[in-house]
């Protein structure tokens, strides 16, 4: 994130297991900490379909407010909804951008679809300004190295 200019923010889907860090959790949490970048993670586990175990629950909530963000454990469409739209206020004016943690060949050709979709209606988002008159927008698609 060094490289990425302005605010910043991570959002991070998982399924509470770690098996590529190279750091221990002290050194994560601390370079979280010094860094002031906002963490949000949503476990999204397909395999077990349950509730993390305690440790990692602690440990995913711990990571992600230590800047700042928030940890989610949704387990329905219902709760994945809400976190999104928690994720989304939150993270108003901001710029989204998309980057594979795999290797630079693997992103050749790859696409990322931006929606900006009314967590309450799930049409496009119309906003508004205090008048209730439309505020037109547009989506930047910048590559980053």
């Amino acid at each position: 994130m060094k490289a990425v200019k302005g605010r910043k923010a991570i959002v991070v889907f998982t399924d509470g297991v770690d098996t590529s860090s190279k750091f221990s959790f002290d050194q994560a949490l601390s370079t979280i900490k010094a860094n002031g970048v906002p963490i949000y993670a949503l476990w999204q586990d397909s395999i077990r379909k349950g509730a993390p175990a305690n440790n990692s629950a602690s440990a995913l909530k711990e990571l992600a407010t230590s800047a700042g963000g928030q940890a989610f454990f949704p387990d329905s469409d219902h709760e994945f909804q809400a976190a999104f739209g928690a994720i989304s206020a939150a993270l108003h004016p901001y710029q989204i951008i998309y980057q594979s943690t795999g290797q630079q060949q693997q992103l050749q050709g790859a696409t990322a679809r931006v929606e900006l979709v009314d967590s309450q209606t799930n049409e496009p988002l119309r906003m508004r300004d205090q008048k209730g008159m439309d505020i037109p927008y547009h989506i930047v698609v910048n590559e980053t190295p």
